[in-house]
């Protein structure tokens, strides 16, 4: 069996949100896509094939932070690698702070993202 390409991608920026899910689709991806990180915590429940999160740390009602805490407690879902998206200067080390695998700052190389996808991705 085919491990999941579903990647969940919560970011506020609707044109982020498409972008991505157009560039990624040729490269096998599924992405399901949620406004700010309440919408997010609803489709990770409701997809439980999802392989991988791109998170955005500064979203409305819930960011992209307190998601990372909420789903780092829960034993379904803290072994999702969770990729921040970010503009933020210290993205990176806010990142690691909150335990994500990865980070990547705004703007994302697209080449880049569908690299870093490809590793946590390719068990």
């Amino acid at each position: 069996m085919r491990a999941s390409r579903k990647v969940l991608l919560a970011d506020d920026d609707p044109e982020i949100r498409e972008v991505v899910s157009l560039v990624l689709e040729p490269h096998g991806f599924e992405t399901v896509a949620a406004a700010d990180g309440s919408e997010a915590l609803e489709l990770v429940k409701l997809h439980p094939d999802v392989a991988i999160i791109l998170a955005d740390l500064m979203m409305p009602r819930l960011g992209g932070a307190e998601l990372i805490a909420i789903l780092k407690k829960d034993v379904l879902f803290r072994a999702i690698p969770i990729i921040v998206l970010s503009g933020d200067n210290l993205a990176r080390q806010r990142a690691t702070a909150l335990g994500a695998s990865d980070c990547l700052c705004k703007p994302v190389d697209l080449a880049n993202l569908v690299g870093t996808l490809n590793k946590f991705t390719q068990r």
